[in-house]
């Protein structure tokens, strides 16, 4: 079963950098994926993870760059270890490595 998001068409990535005052878009919009989990290792690069094997990386605030992963599973979470170091997990006990 895939997730799909409660909230509408819109699935966005938005950054602050004063601290919540003002909020930018990152990036396009998500409409093909629903983004579950966001993780940043360092201020200037962040990852997301999402439906359908969704990953896809944050660098310098706007550049996203969508990474291939080896699942069409529904990820729905990510957490980093390090500064290119992350693990994302879904579906059917689906666990990614990306280092």
């Amino acid at each position: 079963m895939e997730s799909t998001n409660p909230f509408g068409a819109d699935n966005t990535v938005l950054r602050s950098s004063d601290g919540g005052g003002d909020w930018t878009q990152v990036g396009a919009n998500w409409a093909a994926s629903v983004l579950n989990d966001i993780s940043c290792p360092s201020s200037a690069t962040c990852y997301v993870a999402g439906t359908r094997g969704t990953i896809a990386q944050i660098t310098g605030s706007t550049a996203v760059i969508a990474e291939p992963a080896p699942t069409r599973s529904d990820l729905y979470g990510i957490a980093c270890t390090g500064q290119a170091t992350c693990y994302a997990v879904g579906d059917d006990g689906t666990i990614l490595v990306r280092s």
